[in-house]
């Protein structure tokens, strides 16, 4: 991790106090460098591995819940022959701002819980809006601002981009990761289905107040090339998925060992800077 001051003079530093000092933090340091005004500092590998595995913080069951009562508006509907990209796209968001908050505790409040339609003073309503309108007292919500899609002839509608997207993605599972597969509904399926997953990604990849412009197949492709990219992410979450399954069948079958608790694993064989790239910027 780089520190770097603000001012231009030169840091002065007891680097072994510092180590010192943090062999009771969570993440203990190993090293420290320090040249002019910026501050090289190593944490200990094995000691950040052991604390991010055993926090789990992405593991929403293990979250506390929150008091505080959440309600985000619903979709506006899933027929993608009648939506716009913009509703689309705001969709999108209103699903994953309130997959947010549940992954972060909150209580939600569905539409089905409010009396009248009226949302009680003691929730936090979540509005995505295309344009901010100006603040309410009598009705306080939050504002999430939804940057507009811009649109051609090839994507007039939600439907036609996901056809555009599950085309693409089709292409790409046979050149690129040698699907092959017979002609069969299945296989119609999950075309579809990785096209409503590829359009999901296109949008979110972008942020949510900016303009994404997919009117020409140029623009398109300037757009899925601003990332990982669909194809990327979606293979190796199925590729993880797939890896996760095998052993947990194998465990069944008294083929394999479970995965040993987290202080009986030997992080320092962990070694390669792909690993902690991992854990540092994941």
């Amino acid at each position: 991790m780089l520190v770097k001051s603000k001012a231009e003079s030169e840091l002065v530093l007891d680097e072994q106090a510092l180590i010192d000092a943090s062999k009771v933090w969570p993440l203990p340091i190993s090293a420290v460098a320090v040249c002019g005004n910026s501050v090289n500092i190593w944490f200990d590998r094995s000691t950040a591995f052991r604390t991010a595995l055993t926090l789990k913080e992405w593991n929403g069951s293990q979250r506390l819940m929150n008091a505080e009562k959440v309600y985000v508006e619903e979709p506006t509907g899933n027929d993608y022959d009648t939506i716009s990209m913009t509703e689309f796209r705001a969709n999108i968001l209103r699903s994953t701002i309130k997959k947010c908050y549940q992954h972060g505790g909150y209580t939600i409040v569905e539409k089905t819980d409010l009396r009248d339609n009226e949302i009680p003073p003691d929730v936090r309503h979540i509005k995505v809006v295309h344009q901010r309108s100006k603040p309410s007292p009598v009705v306080p919500h939050v504002e999430v601002l939804c940057g507009v899609v811009l649109t051609g002839l090839e994507t007039q509608n939600a439907a036609q981009y996901i056809q555009l997207r599950a085309n693409d993605m089709h292409l790409i599972a046979l050149h690129r990761y040698g699907l092959r597969v017979p002609e069969t509904n299945q296989l119609r399926e999950l075309v579809s289905s990785l096209g409503r997953s590829a359009a999901v990604v296109d949008m979110l990849q972008t942020k949510h107040t900016n303009v994404i412009d997919i009117r020409t197949q140029q623009e398109i492709m300037r757009n899925h090339c601003t990332s990982k990219g669909a194809s990327f992410i979606l293979y190796n979450y199925a590729r993880l998925a797939k890896i996760l399954n095998k052993h947990g069948k194998l465990v069944e079958q008294g083929l394999a060992l479970e995965i040993p608790p987290t202080y009986e694993i030997d992080f320092s064989l962990l070694v390669e800077p792909e690993e902690w790239q991992l854990l540092y910027a994941y």
